[in-house]
């Protein structure tokens, strides 16, 4: 009988890819999502798989999230209301980010699960300090998100340390990918372009271009979170995720407007308008160190940018009513 995976926040954009994988390795998937973040079109295609079970519940809803772990001998806790939403409502980003962590880390324990991984931010790191970004470096959370994150895997390591529970943090650098929300002002800068880009609007770019983020796609992201739930030198690490390379907002944009219309690169600059207001998360660089994953895991990027870009962009236009209807919460 296949093993169980229990995850959480399944409906959202990277957990979705995850239960995609875990079903390709032969997982059963239970998956649990309250839609507040994540959306059912994400899903669809795996429903009619016997290996997949949805429960729309509430990852704070602790009956409901005992029932489900004493059927699971895995757990990836990626639910989570994001950035935006912790800026607007502190108090529900402690209560879902942080609590509910830690309550299902006392059900790991009490489950004695084979292997908990954690889906944290290199958001943590705040404004490094030094390029790349490695996980023995000093954070500094610039949001409310940024600290329940940080809290999230000093809880993980704790219980690690206290009940010998087999934890792994993985710190996700600037994912994109297909089903990306098309309207969050903050993380999703990738599906903004494209959706602007393929909708005959300017790009807009927030600051003056020259920040830089380490852009990883999704399907690396997926992988490598399943890989550390079996990875047997793991246990007890915190690891960066992402794709070793500092990219430029500008150079992002430029990248998208040449790959979506070719015959008009020369003009791609007069299609990027620029806007000083940033408020949160207002870092001048990113990017990751991934020795340390490559060690563990075996980590490598299958993807760089231009082919995750067009893999990206292709699936977009396979979806001619998104720019449209209400696919995505924002």
């Amino acid at each position: 009988m296949a093993e169980s995976v229990l995850l959480t926040g399944v409906a959202g954009f990277i957990p979705s890819h995850i239960a995609d994988v875990l079903l390709e390795r032969g997982f059963r998937v239970i998956g649990v999502d309250d839609f507040s973040q994540g959306s059912q079109a994400n899903l669809e295609h795996m429903k009619r798989n016997p290996r997949f079970e949805l429960c729309e519940g509430d990852v704070r809803d602790q009956t409901l999230m005992r029932s489900l772990i004493q059927r699971s001998e895995y757990v990836v806790h990626a639910a989570v209301r994001g950035l935006a939403s912790s800026v607007q409502d502190p108090l529900i980003d402690l209560d879902v980010n942080t609590r509910a962590t830690l309550a299902l880390l006392s059900l790991s324990v009490e489950r004695k699960v084979t292997r908990f991984v954690y889906a944290s931010s290199a958001s943590v790191y705040g404004s490094p300090s030094r390029i790349p970004e490695s996980e023995s470096d000093c954070v500094g959370p610039l949001s409310p998100y940024a600290v329940s994150k940080l809290a999230g895997e000093q809880y993980s390591m704790v219980y690690h340390r206290m009940y010998e529970l087999p934890v792994v943090c993985l710190r996700y650098f600037n994912t994109y990918g297909p089903r990306q929300n098309v309207h969050s002002i903050y993380g999703g800068v990738v599906s903004i372009f494209i959706h602007r880009a393929l909708t005959g609007q300017p790009l807009v770019v927030f600051g003056d271009g020259t920040q830089t983020r380490d852009f990883t796609y999704v399907g690396d992201i997926a992988r490598a979170t399943c890989d550390a739930l079996t990875a047997s030198n793991a246990e007890g690490a915190v690891l960066n995720l992402g794709s070793g390379a500092e990219t430029s907002v500008t150079t992002l944009a430029t990248e998208v407007l040449k790959l979506i219309n070719p015959a008009s690169s020369a003009d791609a600059a007069s299609s990027i308008v620029y806007d000083s207001r940033r408020l949160v998360d207002n870092v001048a660089r990113r990017c990751a160190d991934i020795r340390r994953a490559a060690g563990l895991l075996g980590y490598k990027c299958k993807y760089g940018l231009r082919e995750g870009l067009q893999k990206t962009i292709e699936w977009y236009r396979t979806q001619p009513d998104i720019h449209d209807r209400d696919l995505f919460k924002p």
